[in-house]
């Protein structure tokens, strides 16, 4: 059996309907080290206030607040999305998703709408699913924000940023597609049957150069020390950050280079 105890208390001079572990220690009878006797000395000596909440406890305690907010918020949005996911795939229409700000009230206009769309397609006896996602309505004053839940949705849908292809778009409208893998689609059946973020999609991470683009030599050595995009010739574009030798090449920037040595246009 431990021999922890601890002092609460869930008094009103704290707030209503909080509880505060206000002090700790050891279990040992008939000691002067005794966490009972200690604690009461000392409540005895300079009064039960010492050990209530201060104002550095409150300042904590309003930072971890916003902390889990921010976390709820977003394993919440990562739900959703598999949710849509699953509703798409099945129905085989449009599924919108109003995506609010992390708020402790109520929100009353979105931060973005979004909107997901399957393309189901078999090739070779096998099933290709390429989801459309829109991007709209986007709140132009929390942009950080706004750019936080679609990467979001990108963890919970394909987190290999390269995977992404950025569509044209109209205004402020953003057009992402991908294809989506079968163990996604399983991983959205799943939140729908348990309701809640299967764990394989909540301990996924956006992952940045995952392959190597080959581009035009001029462009590139600007780009890697201005920190700028540079077109790959794929028609991809990426920011060059490190050192590619060890990443695998893209494959279609590998056929344009044969192309390019061969004399071939591109």
């Amino acid at each position: 059996m431990s021999r922890w105890r601890g002092a609460a208390t869930d008094s009103d001079l704290i707030g209503e309907g909080e509880v505060w572990l206000c002090a700790g220690g050891l279990r040992a009878a008939g000691d002067d080290r005794d966490f009972y006797r200690s604690f009461m000395s000392r409540v005895a000596a300079g009064g039960a206030e010492q050990f209530l909440p201060d104002e550095d406890d409150r300042r904590l305690q309003r930072v971890e607040t916003k902390i889990a907010r921010r976390e709820a918020w977003a394993r919440q949005i990562q739900l959703s999305v598999l949710v849509c996911l699953e509703r798409a795939y099945q129905v085989g229409i449009p599924v919108p998703f109003h995506v609010p700000a992390p708020s402790p009230c109520k929100v009353e206009s979105p931060l973005l709408h979004l909107e997901f769309d399957f393309a189901r397609e078999t090739v070779e006896g096998e099933e290709l699913n390429e989801l459309y996602l829109r991007v709209s309505s986007q709140d132009l004053s929390r942009l950080n924000l706004v750019e936080e839940a679609v990467h979001l949705v990108q963890e919970a849908v394909e987190p290999i940023v390269d995977e992404w292809r950025l569509l044209p778009g109209q205004g402020n409208d953003l057009h992402w597609s991908v294809i989506v893998s079968q163990s996604v689609i399983n991983a959205s059946a799943e939140a729908v049957e348990l309701g809640e973020l299967p764990e394989s999609i909540a301990e996924s991470g956006l992952r940045l150069a995952v392959r190597a683009h080959y581009a035009k030599k001029h462009s590139i050595v600007d780009a890697t020390i201005d920190g700028e995009p540079v077109r790959g010739l794929c028609g991809m574009w990426f920011v060059p950050t490190m050192n590619p030798d060890h990443l695998d090449v893209c494959s279609v920037c590998a056929d344009a280079y044969r192309d390019m040595d061969s004399g071939n246009e591109i």
